[in-house]
Parts: structure tokens; sequence; C-alpha cells
């Protein structure tokens, strides 16, 4: 401190944690993926309330994030969707993954659904699939599904920093259950998760739909983290315990080339 007063922070450094700031309270939307209070986001992206506040209202001029004026809580907005959108149309991931998901239902045999997905907070997103008539109502790209009960979601918990994973379970003890075979408790996700991080590959059978059997596997980006999952499946009659695992070695093989694809060089 200079004349009794504190030391201008340079500018770089100021719009960094500007940058570093809106991306974390971004983040904690999206994680938590429902209207929140300024404190609730507050102490979620661990940022002061006058920041957030400030920061929030700012958000909300360019539409990226959306005040309800009843309650006082924001949420993420539909501004998102212009930046979102050129985004995926340019990202290797989508280039790339029609064809491999294509590939993967062909290879999975008559019936079979293929889709290739990523993480938004505690749900898996399609980016895109490849399905039988039967399921195309349900396997949209954009459509979500939590990720615990889900293949391709564990596949894309397992492989989180584990500190970023405890955040997004942060409080929760209980998970929503759609099946009596629904991962039930945060602790038995985790100790599934350490199963798929030995084996390199998750397995979902009847945990969201009674009827249907998935595997998934990672796929990584160019700086070689799992940025996505692919994943193949259908009903019991299909995925024969022999046809599944010709399906994980094909799967594999298939996701190795998206991955290479995507720039990952092991």
């Amino acid at each position: 401190m200079q004349n009794g007063r504190a030391p201008v922070e340079p500018a770089d450094a100021a719009g960094s944690k500007a940058v570093e700031r809106v991306a974390a309270i971004v983040m904690t939307l999206a994680e938590e993926a429902r209207p929140m209070g300024i404190a609730e986001v507050s102490e979620a992206a661990s940022l002061p309330q006058a920041t957030v506040h400030r920061l929030l209202n700012a958000l909300v001029n360019p539409g990226w994030v959306e005040k309800d004026p009843s309650t006082g809580r924001y949420r993420l907005g539909h501004g998102l969707l212009g930046p979102s959108v050129a985004t995926l149309s340019h990202s290797p991931l989508v280039e790339n993954g029609q064809s491999i998901v294509n590939r993967a239902a062909e290879m999975g045999g008559h019936g079979a659904n293929s889709v290739l997905s990523v993480l938004v907070g505690r749900t898996v997103v399609y980016l895109a699939r490849s399905s039988q008539e039967q399921e195309r109502g349900t396997l949209l790209p954009g459509f979500s599904r939590p990720a615990h009960a889900s293949a391709s979601g564990k596949v894309l918990l397992a492989f989180m920093e584990p500190e970023a994973r405890r955040r997004l379970y942060r409080g929760q003890r209980q998970l929503r259950q759609f099946t009596p075979k629904t991962i039930p408790d945060v602790e038995s996700l985790e100790a599934q998760l350490a199963g798929v991080r030995e084996n390199g590959y998750a397995v979902e059978k009847g945990e969201y739909r009674e009827y249907i059997i998935n595997i998934a596997v990672p796929v990584h980006g160019a700086d070689g983290n799992v940025v996505a999952a692919l994943t193949c499946g259908g009903r019991p009659e299909i995925m024969s315990p022999e046809h599944t695992i010709f399906v994980r070695e094909e799967l594999t093989h298939l996701a190795e080339d998206l991955s290479s694809l995507a720039g990952f060089r092991d």
C-alpha cells in the first residue's frame, strides 16, 4: 500500500478475474439446471453476493441470463443459444460424430441405437443420435437425461476431476429413482464410478428404462481429457451377453476413431 491507497490491480488481471467469475456463474446455473437466488449462486460459485448480483444483472442484458420478476431468481437465458449453436456447428465432435454414431448403430444390429453425449451439470445432453424408428422420439439431439441413470453419464462422471464431481453432488445423498435398478445414492454411485475408471466403460441395465441395456465408452479431446461419451444399446433380446461384449469392443474402436478426429493423440 502506498500513500494509504491499496495497489491498483493491473487491467489484464482484473479482466481475467471478471471473465473467470462470469464463467463460474454461468457454469453454476448450468450445473444446477434450476432457477437460483443470488445467495444460492454466491455459495455454489464461491463468490461474494455483491459480485454475483452485479454480474447476473449484467448478463441479463444480452439474454445470457433471465430473471423471474416475481421470484427474483435467475436461470440461463435463450441468449446463450446463438453462441452455443455456432460453437457446436464447428465442433469436431459434431462434425464427425454423426457418422460415428451411425456406424455404432449399424454395428449394434437391427433395433440398436447409438448416441454421442456430453455432460452439463448432473445431466447428459445428446449431441448426435442414430436410432431405430421406435426410439427416435426420445433420442433427439438436445435431449437430456440424469447422469447417474445412464451409461454415458457414468462414463463422463467417472473421468471428471474428483473435486468437480463432489461439487456437482454436494448436499445430495439420495438420487432420483426411475426403476428399481437406478443407483440409489451418491455413495453407491461413487463405487460404480471407480469400476468404470478401472474398466474403461460403463454399462446401464434397466436403470432409466427397465427394458434397455446400454454400453458407453469415453471420447477424448485434443487435450486428452474425456469430453464426450459414445453409447450403443437396445432391448435385452438384442443385447445378449455375447453381443454385449462384441458391442463394447467395437464401440471402443469407434470412440478411438472419433477421439483421433477431435485431435487426440495417445
